[in-house]
């Protein structure tokens, strides 16, 4: 039987951290200032653009490894109820 780390996609290591970054954004919650924001929106979208990229049976494999499973599903549900606010937002204090 293949170890799951042989069958992860590419870059799963950047993607790694950048959901966790994005997990202990959400759970630290810090006071945040505008340079955060701007890092965690970019942050996001690339994760969004990460898993997209994948096909349903690599999501799958990623979500095998510790807690990912539960990352993905965040980011998920960051893409499907708040990522265009976010975007909003952040376009609204730039202007």
């Amino acid at each position: 039987m293949a170890d799951v780390k042989d069958m992860l996609p590419a870059d799963f290591d950047s993607f790694s951290q950048d959901a966790d970054y994005l997990w202990n954004s959400i759970l630290k919650s810090p006071q945040r200032n505008k340079a955060d924001q701007e890092q965690f929106v970019l942050t996001l979208e690339r994760c969004i653009s990460y898993l997209n990229a994948l096909s349903f049976d690599q999501i799958k494999t990623i979500c095998l490894v510790g807690d990912m499973a539960e990352k993905v599903s965040m980011i998920i549900d960051l893409k499907d109820y708040v990522y265009q606010s976010l975007i909003d937002e952040w376009n609204n204090t730039l202007s």
